[in-house]
């Protein structure tokens, strides 16, 4: 999907220690998508998107297995 042209949104990212520094909570919150069926579509890849990218951030974290490599090519 191509992006229009002025078209801008926030990304806010919160992360929470939990369990004594343990874990830690990751929220991912995406503002400014227009409410027009284009814009809401466009959210719900965002938010898949931003599921994958926090599950190869754990991987690399965690075991230094980077989950995207060669996606690009």
């Amino acid at each position: 999907m191509k992006a229009q042209a002025g078209y801008k949104t926030t990304v806010t990212m919160t992360f929470e220690p939990l369990d004594g520094g343990k874990r830690t909570l990751v929220s991912i919150a995406e503002e400014g998508w227009r409410e027009t069926p284009t814009g809401l579509k466009a959210s719900y890849g965002n938010c898949q998107g931003w599921a994958q990218m926090q599950c190869a951030l754990k991987a690399w974290v965690e075991h230094g297995i980077n989950l995207r490599e060669g996606m690009y090519k």
